[in-house]
């Protein structure tokens, strides 16, 4: 579902409990103008809800996982109460940003008010016992949307739409489900229409966190049903990228070549529809921090700017405007070390691109690997934005830039002028280690060739 607002959308993530020292939605709500200047869209509170206590992992004195909830309806004492999170919403509203919340569909705590309730609503295992159908998801138990017979959960079904429908009419503008392959897809195509049809006037977001290949060949295995990212995009503007996600944590690691990170978005880009839009990101709260597992400071910033340079929209997580090299923990207390917000430039400057037309609708060519990545984003021949990303982050060497004419360009990351001399760009003195610049294309740009090809 291809939409303006999506592909060139800006989702910046918020663990609310990690975002400040007071971890509550008031530290979330004063950081909004700071947010929004950065060029955000979005904002995506990671799940906002009271936590289960029992079974919770590391330990039932740690804080909890905030996607085992205990009550769809409520708000988590610990982050404020219901009135601060509307204020945060109106806040949010006043410096142009839209909020998502998470959406954790697949599963409750074991402890939850509907397991309290609606014991019948669950998943039974061979026992008859309610639980869950992911071994390592101990801590969690599964909604069952359809009844032994294959008839549908009414009530369930019912019961969940409702407190989508509650959110929204609170000023939430979307959500991001949760494992949302494992839901039923109709669950999705309903939920998205009873919203629309409540609440015509309302622009609402979706965003699927879509699986990858092998949990979904794992899922389909052991019975388990797994809806495709074609199927998701019924009801989704947007998926996740973890479809090539491990090929390209892989290459920011240096254990891959940039290469066959660049085949394996062409093969992505031939075989979805065109109106299919991926969020773009290179760590968020399940993943390692790309200034971690990067091969230096250069690389991740190299891999930050490609990332918000291909197509689909483009995921910040918090703590990248400083730096952040710590994956904060899920059950306890681990705020981002904000350090004056260091990256804050790049993260600006990358967000901005979102607004260029060549990056919101051009189509995206693919002319080297190496020693570089070297792309371009293709309006017309006229309207074209390039891009160099030294990923190695080496610092040294030239990369040849087919398609462009000699001369002096401004660099739209960094600072200052990039020179084309003879074809070729130095990728010494590359602020970011990169260089992304608008240039009419002087002759027609020819991909690299690829090994699916």
């Amino acid at each position: 579902m291809l939409t303006t607002v999506a592909n060139n959308a800006v989702v910046y993530s918020v663990f609310v409990r990690q975002h400040s020292a007071e971890g509550t939605f008031d530290g979330v709500t004063s950081d909004f103008s700071r947010i929004a200047a950065l060029g955000a869209t979005h904002v995506w509170l990671l799940p906002i809800h009271p936590i289960g206590v029992k079974n919770r992992k590391h330990s039932e004195a740690s804080l909890g996982c905030p996607y085992a909830i205990q009550d769809y309806r409520a708000v988590n004492p610990e982050y404020g109460s219901l009135e601060d999170f509307q204020r945060l919403i109106k806040t949010a509203h006043e410096n142009d940003l839209k909020v998502l919340i998470d959406c954790v569909y697949n599963h409750t705590s074991p402890d939850s008010v509907l397991v309290k309730n609606h014991p019948d609503w669950f998943h039974k295992n061979d026992k008859g016992e309610i639980a869950t159908r992911f071994s390592e998801w101990w801590d969690v138990v599964d909604l069952a949307y359809y009844k032994d017979g294959g008839q549908r959960n009414e009530p369930l079904w019912e019961y969940l739409l409702e407190s989508l429908i509650y959110w929204i009419s609170l000023g939430v503008d979307g959500f991001r489900c949760d494992v949302a392959s494992v839901v039923p897809i109709d669950f999705w195509i309903e939920a998205r229409e009873a919203i629309r049809s409540k609440f015509p006037e309302r622009s609402t977001m979706w965003l699927a966190e879509s699986t990858g290949p092998s949990m979904i060949r794992s899922c389909r295995r052991m019975g388990i049903p797994m809806a495709s990212e074609a199927q998701l995009h019924q009801a989704f503007e947007l998926c996740y990228q973890y479809n090539i996600f491990k090929v390209a944590q892989r290459c920011s690691k240096g254990l891959e070549e940039a290469a066959t990170l660049l085949d394996v978005l062409r093969l992505e880009e031939a075989s979805e529809q065109p109106e299919f839009v991926k969020l773009r990101f290179v760590d968020n709260h399940d993943q390692p921090r790309i200034y971690d597992i990067a091969r230096s400071t250069e690389s991740a910033n190299a891999w930050l700017a490609f990332s918000a340079f291909i197509r689909g929209a483009f995921l910040v997580h918090h703590g990248t405007e400083s730096f952040e090299d710590r994956q904060s923990s899920l059950f306890d207390r681990e705020p981002v070390a904000w350090k004056g917000y260091p990256n804050t430039e790049l993260t600006t400057q990358l967000c901005a691109l979102k607004k260029l037309p060549q990056i919101q609708k051009g189509s995206q060519m693919f002319l080297s690997a190496s020693p570089a990545v070297c792309m371009a984003r293709v309006l017309d021949s006229a309207n074209t934005v390039f891009g160099v990303f030294d990923v190695e982050g080496k610092s040294t060497g030239q990369q040849e830039v087919r398609g462009v004419a000699d001369g002096s360009f401004r660099n739209l990351i960094g600072e200052g002028n990039i020179e084309i001399v003879g074809g070729f760009i130095s990728l010494e003195n590359l602020k970011y280690s990169a260089a992304i610049f608008e240039c009419a294309a002087h002759e027609p740009l020819v991909e690299m060739k690829s090994k699916f090809e």
